[in-house]
């Protein structure tokens, strides 16, 4: 994880898309959520969104985690739509995630899986798949389980 970061962050400086400032504070970020402190990593990734250096897979699936994680979970599809609709692609991290919230919510590892082969067949309709899924589970008190 270490090396695929180090390799994005050089990627990014070469692009002049980051500094050592944001590679700081992605490192917080990871820090605070590994170590549970989820507080302090909500406010991390507040300020990255705040100073507009959410700018690739990395960073939006560090803050997606972190949301998983602690149970924010419309938090998490914000964070996720935020990313689409800023044209960054989700990547298999992005979608690890979205499967432990979905799971989180009461949907089984099945299903679940289901989504996961879809999107491998095709990417679009398995995001579709995955966001109308993540949106009537937490917009509504409707069992996951009957939708699927």
């Amino acid at each position: 994880m270490v090396r695929k970061a180090e390799a994005i962050f050089e990627s990014m400086k070469q692009r002049r898309e980051a500094n050592e400032f944001t590679f700081a504070m992605m490192l917080l970020l990871c820090m605070y959520k590994k170590n549970g402190r989820f507080e302090e990593a909500t406010q991390i990734a507040k300020q990255m969104r705040e100073m507009k250096i959410l700018t690739d897979p990395l960073s939006y699936n560090s803050v997606l985690g972190l949301f998983a994680l602690d149970g924010r979970f419309k938090e998490a599809v914000e964070t996720f739509k935020e990313m689409v609709s800023s044209g960054i692609q989700p990547d298999d991290s992005t979608f690890k995630s979205l499967g432990t919230i979905l799971m989180k919510l009461g949907m089984s590892k099945k299903a679940v899986r289901k989504i996961e082969e879809i999107r491998k067949k095709e990417m679009k309709q398995g995001l579709e798949l995955a966001v109308v899924g993540l949106e009537i589970a937490t917009t509504t008190s409707f069992s996951v389980e009957k939708f699927w």
